[in-house]
């Protein structure tokens, strides 16, 4: 009897298998063939300014795959007018965090009354993965290499195979559907009243047709990620010696200190402030009518990439493992390589925890500046 049942589990073993390996096998590949077909689709993406906005090129390439896909977009109040106007989108759907968890199960309702097809969360955090909940059973969700940023801000130890920008991180969560990355940047898309608007409030502060306009953006989150303001004062100078060019000033809240502390004393006109007086769409037009965006690594310079203007980008805390670099764009990006404690963040932190900050302190401002005129020899 022994014998018997040994013979057969034997022979299970060897056969068996195989057949279930060929049904599972096609019945994968009927799944693939089936959601192949997109007609509505979920996106999650909550924050911030520089992360919305490199879902854009995702949002291109999956409504140029699928023309007539209902493309619905879920994102914080505070954002949506990043991608409200993009016409990729069908629907936005903003989620107000002072609500809390109620405001999220709320929303969560909302959506399971709207029949997706597939759901893609490009965030993957505590509040997403709640409000996907239920949704849809075709979810695909971003791969954040978390371990890979922990072992390498931590340990220092690379295990970043190649180096993967986020908009094709995005892009990759939707590969079953046969959509691939093209060649262009993130996109920010405005309206001409609110150009209108912009140009007219910049006239009426000084700004002067025939100049060439370098916009500063001296502001972002995190103290690792702000280029000092003394190299900031320092680039302004070098810049203004030659009398053909002209400085914005554009910023948040939080950054009107430092932009007032860049102007100065100065009256000629040359230098226009408009940190805090913008709101996100507006600080986009006034970009367009710059011809070079110096920028830390925040949402602003983002921004620039997505209204196609050159920016020359400072990195410090970070790197491009990450994947938060200008994507596809007219970009210079400034580094200080070869620092053994860099990265010592993958979003930044509010002190160096070496009390050094060479990562930043050390991209001088003729270096910089160099990178400007290049990128205005070049326009």
């Amino acid at each position: 009897m022994e014998s018997t049942i040994s013979s057969s589990l034997f022979f299970c073993f060897h056969f068996d298998p195989h057949v279930f390996y060929l049904g599972s096998s096609l019945r994968r590949k009927s799944r693939r063939m089936q959601k192949r077909s997109l007609t509505k689709a979920l996106i999650l993406r909550l924050s911030s300014i520089g992360d919305i906005l490199l879902t854009t090129p995702f949002l291109r390439r999956l409504h140029s795959t699928f023309p007539n896909v209902e493309i619905h977009f879920v994102v914080r109040k505070e954002f949506q007018s990043l991608i409200q106007t993009n016409p990729h989108i069908s629907k936005t759907i903003s989620i107000d965090i002072a609500k809390g968890i109620r405001g999220l199960y709320e929303v969560n309702t909302q959506l399971r009354e709207e029949g997706f097809d597939a759901v893609f969360d490009l965030h993957n955090n505590h509040r997403t993965r709640l409000l996907r909940k239920g949704i849809s059973s075709n979810v695909h969700v971003i791969r954040k290499e978390t371990f890979k940023r922990f072992a390498f801000v931590h340990f220092h130890q690379n295990y970043f195979r190649s180096i993967e920008p986020l908009p094709e991180r995005h892009v990759a969560t939707a590969k079953e559907f046969g959509i691939v990355s093209d060649s262009n940047g993130p996109e920010l898309f405005l309206t001409d009243d609110i150009s209108e608007q912009t140009l007219r409030r910049l006239t009426d502060s000084g700004w002067k047709e025939g100049c060439i306009w370098i916009a500063l953006c001296p502001g972002s989150k995190h103290f690792t990620k702000r280029w000092p303001e003394e190299r900031f004062a320092e680039l302004r100078e070098i810049l203004l010696r030659n009398p053909d060019i002209c400085l914005l000033i554009l910023g948040g809240d939080e950054d009107v200190d430092i932009a007032g502390r860049l102007v100065g004393s100065r009256t000629d006109g040359r230098i226009v402030n408009f940190t805090g007086k913008l709101n996100l769409l507006e600080t986009a037009c006034a970009m367009d009518h710059c011809d070079v965006v110096v920028a830390n690594d925040s949402g602003l310079m983002h921004m620039a990439t997505a209204r196609n203007i050159p920016v020359v980008a400072l990195f410090g805390s970070t790197v491009r493992e990450f994947g938060f670099f200008p994507y596809n764009s007219n970009s210079h990006i400034l580094q200080v390589d070869g620092l053994s404690c860099r990265p010592c963040s993958h979003i930044g932190r509010a002190s160096c925890p070496k009390k050094h900050f060479r990562c930043l302190t050390e991209i001088d401002a003729d270096h910089v500046a160099a990178s400007v005129f290049t990128l205005l020899h070049h326009k």
